[in-house]
C-alpha cells in the first residue's frame, strides 16, 4: 500500500490523485491531466483560479474531520492519521465521497464563519534588503510599502519551517527574485518577499527572501497542544499595518512583559513528594540532546514530528527500562558521534542503547543493552562512536522535567543542544540503591540482550516509490539503485545529504535535465521523515526526525519506518545504497 497511487477522480475540471506517502500519511492533490500537460499562456491563465479552488475544497475538508491531521498546500492536502483505527483506503473512499457529493456548499453552509481576516503590525523601517529591492525594481521604498501594505492576502500554506506562512495575493509588482545568497540568520518576525509570494518567519533560521519588515507580535506558542500555535490558518486573509520603529519597541516591550507562553513551550513542575533524579552535564560532547518519542500532531504549522531518531533503540530502552506493560519510556538522551560527561546527582538505574560507543563510570567499562545502577555522584562518560553515529541514554523514571514544545520534549530544527554546567531532572520514586549496607552490589540488572545491531558495512535500505518517481527517467532510475552513495557533511537531524560516489546520476542527471524541466516547477506539498527529494543539483536528500513539513522538490521515494533506524546511524563519510521494494 505504501508508495503506491489509490486512485483518481475527476470532478469537473479537477482531477485529483491519492498516494499512500508514509504508512501514517495519505497524500491527495490535484494533477492536471498528465505529467506532461500543456503550459500555453491560457493553461497559465487559469493556475491562480484553480489553485483558490483547491484551497477552498481543502479548507472544507477540514472542518468536516477532526481524527485526522489536514496538511493543505496549494494543489495538495496530506491527512495524519492513526494506523490502528483507519486505513489509506478508508480515508480516500471517504474523501472521495465528499468530493463527488459538493463539499463547497456544506463549507458555505457552516465553515465561513471560521475565516478571519488577520491585521499583521509591521516595522517596514527594519527591513535588510530595501537597497537591493530599490535598485532590482527601480521603485522606491515608500512605494513598496505603500503598495505591500494596501494587499489582502490569502493563508496558501504553513510550512517548511515552524510556523513559516505562505500568503497568496502578491501584486505582480512586487515580485521578487529570491536572494542569491540566503541568509545564514533571520530574525524572528521577519516579513518577506520570495518570488510572487509574500509571508513571515516565525522563529530565526536560514532564509532566502527578501527582507522587508518585522513584527513585533509573536507567531509561534508552543506552550499547549490543542490549540492553533500559530496566530492564522490555511484559509484566512491577512493585511498588514505599517508601523513606526518606536511603536515596534514599545509593542516588543510589551510583549516581553506579559508573555507567558510563548514559542519557548510549557515547563513541567513535579510535586513536593515525588521523587527525583537529577543529572548535571559536565561535558555535553558534540551534539547531546533531550528526546522523546517525538510529536503526534504539529505538521499542520510547519512543526516537525521530531522525537529519537532511532526508533529501535528506542524499542530496546523501552524493553529494557519500563516494568509495566504499558508504562512509557521517561524521555532519553540522544547523543552524537561523541558522548557527554554526566555526574548524576541521584541514585539511578540507566541503559545504553544504540551507536557502538565507549561508555565508562567513574572510569570502568559499562556495557549498553542491559540495566546499569549508578549511585550519587558517580560520573557517566561517552566516548567517540566506534560504529554508527547516535548513542541513547535511558533512565528508569517516570518523567522529565523541562520544557515541552507542543507535546514533546524535542525542540525545534536545530536546537536543542545541551549545554555543559546545566542540571537536567528525571521524576520518579527513587530507585533501589546499588549496593547494600556491606559494600555488596546489588543485581539489578536485567539479563543483556545480545540482538542489539551492528552497523558495519555498507546496508542496502528497502524503499518504497514517492510520488513523483514516474517523472524519472528510467536511465536515472536504474542508476539510482545501483550507485553506492556517500553520507555529506552537512547532514543532520533535518535530513540526510546523499552524494553518488561515482558522479555518473550527476552526467546522467545534465542529460536528461532539460526533460525535467519540462515537467514544470513543483507545487510544494506534504512532506515527512523517510521521504526521498530529489532537487535541481541532483544530490538526494533523505529527511529526518526533524525535516520539514512541506517541499517543493520532487519525491521520489519513501524510506519506511523499519528501515529508518539504519539511516540514523550513518555518519558523514559512511555509504549506503537502495533497493526499491
Amino acid at each position: 500500500m505504501v508508495g503506491s497511487e489509490l486512485g483518481r477522480l475527476q470532478v469537473g475540471v479537477l482531477l485529483w490523485r491519492a498516494w499512500a506517502l508514509t504508512e501514517e500519511c495519505l497524500l491527495v492533490e490535484f494533477v492536471s491531466g498528465g505529467l506532461d500537460a500543456d503550459s500555453d499562456s491560457e493553461v497559465a491563465d487559469e493556475e491562480d483560479d484553480r489553485n483558490q479552488v483547491c484551497l477552498q475544497q481543502f479548507s472544507a475538508i477540514k472542518k468536516l474531520r477532526d481524527d485526522v491531521e489536514w496538511v493543505p498546500s496549494y494543489r495538495s492536502i496530506g491527512g495524519w492519521f492513526n494506523k490502528e483505527k483507519l486505513t489509506h483506503q478508508e480515508l480516500w473512499d471517504w474523501i472521495k465521497g465528499y468530493l463527488k457529493n459538493g463539499v463547497e456548499e456544506r463549507f458555505e453552509e457552516g465553515g465561513q464563519e471560521d475565516i478571519q481576516d488577520f491585521e499583521l503590525p509591521v516595522c517596514y523601517e527594519l527591513g535588510l534588503d530595501w537597497d537591493r529591492i530599490e535598485e532590482v525594481s527601480g521603485r522606491s521604498q515608500a512605494e513598496w510599502i505603500a503598495q505591500h501594505s494596501a494587499g489582502r492576502y490569502r493563508v496558501v500554506a504553513i510550512g517548511f519551517l515552524p510556523g513559516f506562512v505562505f500568503l497568496d495575493g502578491l501584486d505582480d509588482s512586487l515580485k521578487m527574485p529570491r536572494l542569491e545568497r540566503p541568509r545564514t540568520k533571520v530574525p524572528e518576525g521577519t516579513v518577506g518577499i520570495g518570488g510572487h509570494q509574500t509571508g513571515w518567519y516565525a522563529i530565526e533560521s536560514p532564509g532566502g527572501w527578501n527582507s522587508i519588515g518585522r513584527t513585533p507580535i509573536p507567531l509561534l506558542d508552543l506552550g499547549e497542544v490543542g490549540g492553533s500555535p500559530t496566530p492564522v490558518q490555511v484559509g484566512d486573509w491577512v493585511r498588514f499595518r505599517a508601523i513606526s520603529a518606536e511603536e515596534f519597541n514599545a509593542a516588543q516591550l510589551d510583549v516581553a512583559t506579559s508573555e507567558s507562553g510563548s514559542i519557548q513551550g510549557s515547563k513541567s513542575n513535579p510535586p513536593e513528594s515525588i521523587g527525583r533524579i537529577r543529572v548535571q552535564v559536565l561535558d555535553a560532547g558534540i551534539w547531546t540532546s533531550v528526546q522523546d518519542g517525538g510529536r503526534s500532531s504539529g505538521q499542520a504549522y510547519g512543526i516537525p514530528k521530531g522525537g529519537i531518531a532511532d526508533g529501535l533503540a528506542w524499542e530496546h530502552l523501552q524493553s529494557l527500562l519500563v516494568a509495566e506493560p504499558r508504562g512509557a519510556l521517561a524521555p532519553v538522551l540522544e547523543c552524537s558521534l561523541k558522548g557527554p560527561r554526566l555526574k548524576f546527582l541521584d541514585d539511578a538505574v540507566i541503559a545504553l542503547t544504540g551507536a557502538i560507543m565507549e561508555a565508562r563510570v567513574d572510569g570502568k567499562l559499562v556495557q549498553r543493552g542491559c540495566r546499569i545502577p549508578l549511585r550519587a555522584g558517580q560520573v557517566l562518560e561517552l566516548c567517540t562512536v566506534r560504529q554508527g553515529c547516535r548513542a541513547y541514554v535511558g533512565i528508569v523514571a517516570t518523567g522529565y522535567v523541562g520544557k515541552s514544545h507542543y507535546g514533546s520534549y524535542s525542540q525545534l530544527p536545530g536546537s536543542g543542544r545541551l549545554q555543559g554546567g546545566e542540571i537536567l531532572e528525571w521524576i520518579g520514586t527513587p530507585v533501589e540503591a546499588s549496593e547494600d549496607h556491606n559494600g555488596n552490589k546489588l543485581d539489578l540488572s536485567r539479563e543483556k540482550d545480545d540482538q542489539f545491531p551492528e552497523f558495519s558495512g555498507v546496508p542496502r535500505l528497502r524503499i518504497h516509490p514517492g510520488p513523483e518517481w514516474a517523472w524519472v527517467p528510467d536511465e536515472y532510475k536504474q542508476l539510482f539503485l545501483e550507485s553506492d552513495f556517500v553520507v555529506g557533511s552537512q547532514s543532520n537531524r533535518m535530513g540526510i545529504r546523499l552524494h553518488e560516489v561515482s558522479l555518473g546520476l550527476l552526467d546522467l542527471w545534465k542529460e536528461f535535465k532539460g526533460y525535467w524541466v519540462k515537467q514544470g516547477s513543483m507545487w510544494s506539498s506534504v512532506v515527512a521523515p523517510g521521504v526521498i527529494q530529489l532537487p535541481p543539483n541532483a544530490e538526494a536528500i533523505l529527511l529526518g526526525p526533524d525535516g520539514q513539513t512541506l517541499g517543493g522538490y520532487p519525491r521520489i521515494a519513501y524510506l519506511p519506518k523499519d528501515q529508518q533506524w539504519r539511516a540514523a546511524q550513518l555518519k558523514a563519510g559512511d555509504r549506503l545504497r537502495f533497493r526499491m521494494s
